[in-house]
C-alpha cells in the first residue's frame, strides 16, 4: 500500500456501491469528498518549495513523427 491509500468498511453491499459509482469507485468517492469538503485553496508557496520528483519529460513518438 502507498501512503495515499485509505481503507474503508462499507455499510452497504459492494455490488450496490459499484452500481452507483460511475465511471468507477475511486472517481465517485473523490467526487463525494470534494462535495463534502469544498474546493481546496492553492498553497503555491508549498507547491514551489517541495523538491522535484526527478522525472524527466520527453516528447512522445507522435510529436516527433509530425515534426519530420
Amino acid at each position: 500500500m502507498t501512503e495515499n491509500t485509505i481503507t474503508i468498511r462499507l455499510r452497504r453491499p459492494k455490488a450496490e456501491v459499484e452500481a452507483k459509482a460511475k465511471p468507477n469507485i475511486n472517481a465517485w468517492v473523490n467526487k463525494l469528498i470534494e462535495q463534502a469538503l469544498g474546493p481546496r485553496n492553492a498553497d503555491w508557496k508549498e507547491h514551489f518549495d517541495r523538491p522535484s520528483s526527478g522525472r524527466k519529460f520527453r516528447y512522445s513518438d507522435k510529436i516527433k513523427r509530425r515534426e519530420r
